[in-house]
């Protein structure tokens, strides 16, 4: 797949929490929520924060050092529009998934 990394089989991934993955030398957290997949840079950009570390619910995941919350779907902080974390594409295939190289 072009431009796709493999990253892990699809049960390895839990629901509603944070799984951390490589891709090309970048942390990106992986979310999975009711079946579907995101995929968003795992740094947060206010203080550096593990952003996989932190609270996920129904596809908002809360900075575990100051709770600044994020929309997984989009990158957008929800308190503050100049923050925002990268968000890569992501596929599934034959029980893997997949992430784009290049957000």
């Amino acid at each position: 797949m072009d431009g796709f990394i493999r990253i892990a089989d699809i049960d390895q991934i839990p629901d509603d929490e944070g799984f951390v993955a490589e891709v090309e030398g970048k942390e990106v957290a992986i979310f999975r929520c009711a079946g579907e997949f995101f995929a968003v840079e795992n740094y947060c950009p206010h203080r550096g924060g593990p952003v996989a570390e932190g609270e996920y619910e129904e596809g908002v995941v809360a900075c575990p050092w100051h709770a600044w919350p994020f929309d997984v779907r989009s990158g957008k902080c929800m308190i503050n529009d100049s923050a925002r974390l990268a968000t890569y594409e992501v596929r599934l295939e034959a029980g893997h998934l997949w992430v784009k190289a290049s957000a």
